[in-house]
């Protein structure tokens, strides 16, 4: 087995950021794809912590089940 040496959280963006706009359940959907589902709920919502924290992007919530997560300056 190999690693993914690339950090969670750029992996998210770099989904983030070729989809413009996107449901939470749609990344995690990519994530665990891309990951062989060895990522977490948990880890996926501090990578969208950080990259909100750093002002990459704007996660909205629609209701109480549906987030989405836009790139910001689009």
């Amino acid at each position: 087995m190999t690693w993914e040496q690339r950090p969670l959280h750029l992996l998210v963006f770099s989904i983030i950021k070729r989809k413009k706009s996107l449901s939470y359940d749609e990344l995690l959907r990519d994530v665990k794809r891309l990951s062989n589902n060895e990522i977490s709920e948990n880890e996926l919502r501090n990578a969208l912590i950080k990259l909100e924290y750093w002002e990459k992007i704007d996660v909205i919530s629609i209701n109480e089940k549906h987030i989405k997560i836009v790139l910001r300056g689009t």
